[in-house]
């Protein structure tokens, strides 16, 4: 190849020709600064500025020339307009967060998929917050609210994967759904002692929280409130929880032991997959749901078989679970219970006489 033509500009129409015949690319929104840069690369060719196309032929010669070159034109070209989408980004951001100061409301996604901010600080001008307003912000590690909110809605938080501290105002009374879902990094968090509702999946994935206190207004935790925190060790209920959603503290594999001595029912995969449960406080519970406590390899109980509906695998794979069934000889149970349940061992007592089956 003896010499490249160019074009004193390059716009939407324009395509650079490589390689087999027929084969193009094509340069969208490149402006002359941008031009200047792409072709300032020791390309071992000559540079003129008349043509409408660049071509290049296709002779084995050519094509290592293009493995070895062409190439890195086009890396060049999408690294600068990946630089020019970054430089987009920032001011977009730094207009968002002098809005902050000048607005009421924070409308939904206000900073959704932002990959630049670090800390933020919530000024108390502001009364509300929308959906998602620091959704997928990964490089999000502390945030101070000092507005005077009641709601963080759905998905406030969700995916800041780096989020490490937060404070929340104490007049917060609901988490919504999703809130802080995939908060990966986030050890502690101390909810506002108002607090009444928290949303569904609220916590899911927060691998990293260890401990949390649930303030004594909220009475209810709801479907996989925290499902998946496995390294949540203890949970200290400030009040009563009176109920628990499906698949709450599924997967908590640290959890050592909880109080549950006001919930009348257990729902299905409640403590699923629980590894490290030791004990649990249930001693008003008249249902226990399907596989609510399955793989609870080390959940040392007994229960009254006259006292509790059991569901399938409720207790699977539980060696230490015992049911005492009072006054019932082995010939009364039905052995399709046991076996639908899973059940380990089962106490029978009738006429002072106690056997394990």
């Amino acid at each position: 190849m003896e010499k490249i033509q160019t074009p004193n500009t390059i716009n939407i129409n324009t395509r650079l020709i490589y390689g087999e015949q027929n084969e193009t690319r094509i340069l969208k929104n490149v402006d002359s600064n941008t031009k200047q840069q792409l072709f300032n690369l020791d390309l071992n060719v000559e540079l003129t500025d008349s043509s409408d196309e660049i071509y290049q032929n296709t002779n084995d010669k050519q094509k290592q020339f293009e493995s070895q070159s062409q190439r890195t034109f086009f890396d060049k070209y999408k690294d600068l307009l990946e630089h020019q989408n970054d430089d987009e980004k920032i001011k977009k951001l730094n207009d968002r967060m002098s809005q902050m100061y000048q607005i009421d409301n924070l409308p939904d996604n206000y900073l959704n998929g932002n990959s630049f901010i670090e800390n933020v600080t919530v000024p108390t001008k502001i009364t509300r917050f929308g959906k998602s307003i620091f959704e997928r912000c990964n490089c999000l590690k502390e945030v101070l609210i000092d507005a005077n909110i009641i709601t963080l809605p759905q998905n406030t938080f969700s995916l800041c994967l780096k989020l490490c501290s937060i404070r929340l105002p104490n007049s917060i009374t609901s988490l919504g759904d999703f809130c802080f879902s995939f908060c990966v990094s986030l050890t502690q968090i101390n909810l506002p002692l108002g607090l009444k509702e928290i949303g569904e999946n609220c916590f899911e994935e927060c691998q990293s929280l260890k401990t949390i206190e649930i303030p004594k207004e909220v009475r209810l935790l709801k479907k996989s409130t925290f499902f998946k925190c496995v390294s949540l060790e203890k949970v200290d209920f400030g009040g009563q929880i009176k109920e628990v959603g499906v698949s709450c503290f599924s997967e908590c594999k640290s959890l050592q032991g909880i109080n549950m001595n006001e919930i009348t029912c257990i729902p299905k995969y409640c403590f699923h997959n629980c590894y490290g449960l030791e004990k649990i406080n249930m001693k008003n519970c008249k249902e226990i749901g399907a596989s609510a406590f399955e793989n609870c390899l080390r959940l040392v109980l007994k229960i009254q078989e006259k006292d509790v509906i059991l569901k399938e695998n409720c207790f699977k794979n539980c060696l230490n679970v015992t049911m005492v069934a009072e006054n019932k000889k082995v010939s009364d149970f039905s052995v399709e219970s046991l076996y639908i349940t899973n059940l380990c061992k089962v106490l029978f007592t009738y006429s002072n006489k106690a056997f394990i089956y």
